[in-house]
């Protein structure tokens, strides 16, 4: 099955893979299919019919990437920057409205057995060098 657009994934014959339950993803994608059905264009049934196309449940995030690619089916809600990981998988766009954004926090831990390295790596990670990384694999900046 062709998945041009998010409302593809509530279409006949769509194989989705999905996470299970306890991963992280399963949250976010959750909000995603809720937020889509509330866009234009898009059944009020979406979570319905997304649901019933959930073809398999993962363990993690990589795994519904691998099976996507290796073609056992035919879409799945990820990270972009998984996503972006693999060159055998396509993205498509999600209306900003609808997206949901992951957030994600750098800390030293009071513990640390190098309270100083911890700093340095904090230190550069919100720097210019580390938000360039994190932008190449996809990563928003910080916001305000």
């Amino acid at each position: 099955a062709g998945i041009e657009t998010p409302a593809d994934l509530a279409g006949d014959g769509v194989r989705i893979v999905a996470a299970g339950d306890a991963v992280p993803i399963t949250t976010y994608a959750a909000q995603l299919v809720d937020n889509l059905a509330s866009e234009s264009g898009y059944p009020r049934d979406f979570p319905a019919r997304y649901a019933a196309n959930v073809a398999s449940k993962e363990d993690n995030v990589s795994a519904i990437v691998t099976k996507v690619a290796l073609g056992e089916g035919d879409a799945g809600i990820v990270y972009v920057t998984d996503a972006k990981g693999s060159s055998d998988v396509a993205t498509i766009e999600v209306p900003d409205a609808a997206n949901v954004l992951a957030t994600y926090g750098g800390v030293v831990l009071k513990g640390s057995s190098d309270p100083e390295q911890a700093r340095a790596f904090v230190a550069w990670l919100a720097g210019r060098q580390g938000q360039d990384v994190l932008g190449e694999l996809g990563f928003l900046p910080p916001g305000p």
